[in-house]
């Protein structure tokens, strides 16, 4: 309901997200393809993982098309993501549409942890764990429920040692709200998603989601 309600999200098939992705100092134009049921395309201009500067030739591409996941980087050959790699874990989590929390599967877990405080703000605090998947622990804003940051943890020996996401800046698009401000903290760097423009239900071709053949 925070969201937008049940036949608000049943009617926003897709998205089409652009803006700019600010990382190890530098900024690359952005565009982010999504569609239901579970279909994600990155598009970054010029970024290439721990380079000092922008490469202008270089999109780098990271995709799930519904089964698999791939990413086409410094190469111009496109590679797919083993499925236990974290890459492709992210991508398989950015992919729902809705977000685990909706309309969870029969096979999830959820568990109410307790109140806290993030940064101020109170929030609920909630464990979530799909089948086989990565543990999440999602900080609702007590007061409007819209998500403030999710904290996934990346190894069992070590919980601490994983992803902080923040979301912020929240605004209707197609009538379900949508953070237009998207956080990524970890270990050794943080990464951030700043949408200048989010379109509701666009026309995307299903190819461009499926991994090119060479």
């Amino acid at each position: 309901e925070a969201l937008g309600g049940v036949e608000a999200l049943n009617d926003l098939r897709s998205l089409k997200k652009s803006g700019t992705f600010a990382y190890n100092g530098l900024e690359h134009p952005l565009t982010v393809y999504q569609e239901r049921p579970a279909k994600i395309r990155y598009e970054i201009e010029g970024l290439v993982p721990w380079a000092p500067e922008v490469a202008r030739d270089r999109t780098q591409i990271r995709a799930y098309d519904g089964t698999s996941a791939w990413w086409l980087g410094a190469s111009d050959s496109p590679e797919a993501e083993a499925a236990e790699d974290f890459v492709a874990a992210e991508l398989i989590e950015a992919s729902d549409f809705d977000g685990p929390l909706v309309d969870a599967r029969e096979d999830d877990t959820i568990e109410l942890v307790g109140r806290d405080e993030l940064e101020g703000t109170e929030v609920l605090h909630l464990r979530y764990q799909a089948a086989g998947g990565r543990v999440q622990h999602w900080y609702l804003d007590a007061a409007s429920y819209l998500p403030v940051a999710r904290r996934v943890e990346l190894a069992e020996q070590n919980p601490q040692a994983g992803q902080l996401w923040v979301y912020d800046d929240w605004r209707e698009v197609g009538g379900v709200m949508v953070p237009f401000y998207v956080m990524v903290e970890e270990l050794l760097f943080s990464r951030e998603h700043l949408y200048d423009s989010i379109e509701a239900n666009v026309e995307i071709d299903d190819a461009l989601f499926a991994m090119p053949s060479d």
